[in-house]
């Protein structure tokens, strides 16, 4: 009998270790492009795959600033690819800091 897994992602850090090996390899990998469901299955080895889950920060509009529309787009063309692969994501929240910057919770 197999044993079931189940893979979990960290959308924030996926994309930062995604581009820092990119930089590694002097080549551009896209999370776009990229194969999760392959990928968890390679996870899974001989175990059957239950569920592939990728968390992130849900990039909410601000007053359609041009920076938080582009953000918003981008995160959809990434959910569509996702949903495409029979990936469940769960949206948690992005915090905007006074130094500009976004961090998930």
């Amino acid at each position: 009998m197999k044993k079931r897994a189940f893979v979990f992602i960290d959308g924030n850090n996926f994309y930062f270790k995604l581009k820092k090996t990119s930089e590694k390899l002097d080549k551009r990998y896209s999370l776009l492009k990229f194969r999760y469901r392959d990928f968890s299955k390679w996870l899974a080895g001989d175990n059957e795959l239950s569920d592939i889950r990728y968390y992130i920060g849900a990039v909410k509009r601000e007053n359609h600033s041009e920076k938080s529309e582009q953000m918003y787009a981008a995160q959809q063309r990434l959910v569509g690819k996702l949903q495409q692969q029979n990936v469940n994501i769960i949206f948690g929240e992005l915090i905007k800091h006074p130094d500009k910057t976004y961090h998930e919770k």
